[in-house]
């Protein structure tokens, strides 16, 4: 039976390979951005830090691994025209949950999934 490789031995060459492939398959440039990170993460766990060079080392052009990405228009709630003490009204009325989630999403600026997430359970005493 043959043995699984060895993450140890990842050389430069394993990484140009990829890159090749990466290249070849036309991956977005974040889909890269990530793929490099998870080589850097296993470089550090197999003790090779710093081995993972960056994208242009590789031989990939700068528009192949940066990102293009730019806002095309003002996705916040005063530029759609939503009042936000409205809002907060309104998020009151429906239940505590509601309000919670809008007050992590508005005053500490942090995005609605993650107010929707919470446990406020977890953090009451």
């Amino acid at each position: 039976m043959k043995t699984l490789p060895d993450p140890r031995n990842l050389a430069h060459k394993h990484i140009r390979a990829m890159m090749q492939v990466w290249r070849d398959d036309k991956l977005k440039p974040p889909t890269i951005q990530t793929y490099l990170s998870f080589l850097r993460g296993l470089a550090v766990w197999t003790g090779k830090p710093g081995f993972v060079r960056g994208p242009a080392c590789y031989g990939l052009e700068l528009d192949e691994y940066q990102r293009h990405e730019a806002a095309e228009r003002d996705k916040s709630w005063p530029a759609q025209g939503i009042d936000n003490s409205a809002a907060s009204r309104l998020a009151r009325s429906l239940s505590a949950r509601a309000q919670s989630v809008f007050l992590m999403s508005s005053m500490m600026g942090r995005p609605c999934r993650e107010g929707v997430a919470a446990d406020p359970m977890i953090a009451s005493p």
